[in-house]
């Protein structure tokens, strides 16, 4: 019998400047999920739950305080998590990158299969990182290339988008991709410790230091963002950085409409957060 553990902690509110982070669910990694083996570490806020996704297994799973559902398991099938790599969530869907299959799987909240979308292009791009803008558009990131490709409704391959080689980023450097609701797109860069933004048509409009060495990122509605690295610091726009104290590795983060999760090698961690 699979069981939950959500221990509601009474927490003494800490502030940071005008950043409140109040953490009121804290869950067992084994209890989310039975499987011994189950290791994820890619998370994502969906409807009415959290998304993580254990690449090296090929489990997807929905958690939420109701129940847990579970698909995958490493498949060749149309639908099949053949090697998945990284995941977004946008509106009630589900996407999940394949890498190299070249091909996005479009799940619904329940983790019913919708569709699967073959990433088409004139070289094979082996994409490592996905996002989705405001209008639906599906971005790539292809590492072996060090490019950016997008995919609107009109379009049936995917085009360039930016030419991060034009922009002087070296190869394989792009360990996060994230897009703000006001079109904005932001690249946390492993290799420079750097956060840049670049605006709907591509162009790159700042970039700032990524001081606290952090590897994952998560986006507010204004463009603000969280930056976090694995000890625990959670770094908020341009603020100081705030210490979460958590007691395991910090794997990756994110936000929506005033809730912040965290996953680390053995629990997922919920905040109310408050600005």
């Amino acid at each position: 019998m699979k069981t939950y553990l959500f221990l509601f902690v009474l927490t003494t509110i800490t502030k940071l400047y005008s950043q409140v982070f109040s953490l009121y669910s804290t869950s067992s990694i084994n209890d989310i999920y039975s499987a011994s083996s189950f290791s994820p570490i890619k998370i994502r806020i969906a409807q009415n739950g959290v998304i993580l996704l254990d690449t090296e297994n090929s489990i997807l799973v929905h958690f939420s305080e109701n129940d847990t559902i579970s698909y995958g398991g490493k498949s060749a099938k149309f639908s099949g998590l053949i090697d998945p790599i990284d995941i977004t969530v946008k509106g009630l869907n589900v996407y999940v990158l394949n890498q190299a299959s070249n091909s996005i799987l479009v799940f619904d909240s329940r983790l019913n299969h919708i569709q699967t979308i073959l990433i088409s292009n004139e070289v094979e791009l082996y994409p490592s990182l996905i996002a989705i803008d405001q209008y639906e558009n599906i971005y790539i990131y292809s590492s072996d290339l060090n490019m950016i490709y997008v995919n609107d409704s009109q379009q049936k391959n995917f085009t360039e988008f930016i030419d991060l080689n034009m922009q002087n980023f070296d190869f394989n450097c792009i360990s996060s991709m994230r897009f703000s609701t006001n079109g904005y797109l932001l690249l946390l860069s492993g290799c420079d410790n750097t956060i840049s933004i670049f605006n709907q048509y591509g162009r790159l409009i700042d970039t700032q230091p990524n001081t606290i060495d952090g590897m994952a990122i998560s986006v507010k509605r204004n463009g603000a963002y969280f930056i976090a690295n694995k000890k625990g610091l959670i770094k908020y726009g341009k603020d100081q950085p705030k210490n979460l104290f958590i007691e395991s590795n910090l794997i990756d983060i994110d936000y929506h409409d005033k809730k912040f999760i965290v996953l680390t090698d053995s629990l997922l961690l919920r905040y109310d957060f408050f600005d």
